[in-house]
C-alpha cells in the first residue's frame, strides 16, 4: 500500500473504533490504527481528524433517589467504554454523572439505554408480583452478571491484543478510563460508595436470567436502529 492508502485504512479503523459498542471490536480497531500510525510515522494532523478527543461531561439520570442498580450499571459500562461514572449529590438531589471522550460517551449512552431497557424487561418477566425488594435485587443481579461478562470480554481482549500490537497502543487503550477519572477528580471531591443491601433470592434470579444482556447490547452500532431482542 502507498501512503495515501495507509492513511485511508487508518481513518476507517478509527471510524470503526468510534462507531462500535463492542469493546473488543472498538479496542482492536483503535489499537491497529495506532500501530499503523507509529509504524509509518503518521501524525494525527495528517489524517484530518483528532484521534483523542477532548473529555466531556454529561448527566445520565437525576432524582431525589436513584436506583442502586442504575448506579452500578453506569459504573460498569463506563469502565468498559473508556469513561468514568460517579454519583453527584446536591441539596436538590442526586445525579449519575459520566465523563469521557465524545465517541466513548456515545458508546456508553447506547449501551446504558439498551441494557436498562433489557433489565427492566427481564424484571417484568421474572420478578413481577414478588415484591419491591425482590425486583431491586433481581435488577442488581443482572448488572452483576453483566459486569462479569464485560470483564471476561476485557480479559480475552488483552490476551488477543498482547501479541498483535505494540505496548504503546495498549497503553493508549488502557488510559481512556484513567483520563476520564482524573478529569472528574480534578473538579470534584469524589468518595467511594458503599455496596447496597439487596434481596438474596432476587439477586440470584437476576444472575440466572441476565446472562447475555451485555453481549447482545454490544452488537449494536452507534447510530443503528436494530431493536434489541432478548430471550427471557
Amino acid at each position: 500500500m502507498n501512503l495515501a492508502e495507509i492513511k485511508k485504512k487508518i481513518q476507517k479503523l478509527l471510524a470503526l473504533a468510534k462507531g462500535s459498542t463492542s469493546e473488543n471490536e472498538s479496542a482492536q480497531a483503535f489499537a491497529r490504527a495506532q500501530s499503523l500510525m507509529e509504524k509509518h510515522e503518521i501524525l494525527e494532523a495528517e489524517l484530518g481528524e483528532t484521534v483523542l478527543e477532548d473529555i466531556e461531561e454529561q448527566d445520565v439520570e437525576s432524582g431525589q433517589r436513584l436506583a442502586s442498580w442504575k448506579k452500578a450499571l453506569a459504573h460498569t459500562l463506563a469502565r468498559h467504554t473508556g469513561c468514568y461514572s460517579w454519583t453527584h449529590g446536591t441539596w436538590e438531589g442526586k445525579t449519575i454523572r459520566v465523563t469521557g471522550r465524545k465517541s466513548d460517551l456515545d458508546r456508553f449512552n447506547l449501551l446504558f439505554s439498551e441494557c436498562a431497557i433489557a433489565i427492566n424487561r427481564l424484571a417484568k418477566q421474572h420478578a413481577r408480583g414478588k415484591g419491591r425488594s425482590f425486583g431491586a435485587g433481581f435488577r442488581y443481579g443482572v448488572v452483576a452478571i453483566l459486569a462479569k461478562e464485560a470483564a471476561e470480554e476485557r480479559r480475552k481482549l488483552r490476551e488477543e491484543l498482547k501479541d498483535d500490537v505494540n505496548a504503546s497502543a495498549l497503553v493508549v487503550l488502557d488510559s481512556r478510563h484513567d483520563d476520564a477519572r482524573s478529569d472528574a477528580q480534578s473538579r470534584y471531591r469524589l468518595r467511594s460508595g458503599r455496596a447496597p443491601k439487596v434481596d438474596g433470592a432476587g439477586y440470584y434470579a437476576g444472575t440466572k436470567h441476565g446472562k447475555g444482556v451485555y453481549a447482545q447490547a454490544s452488537r449494536r452500532k452507534v447510530g443503528g436502529s436494530r431493536p434489541l431482542r432478548l430471550n427471557g
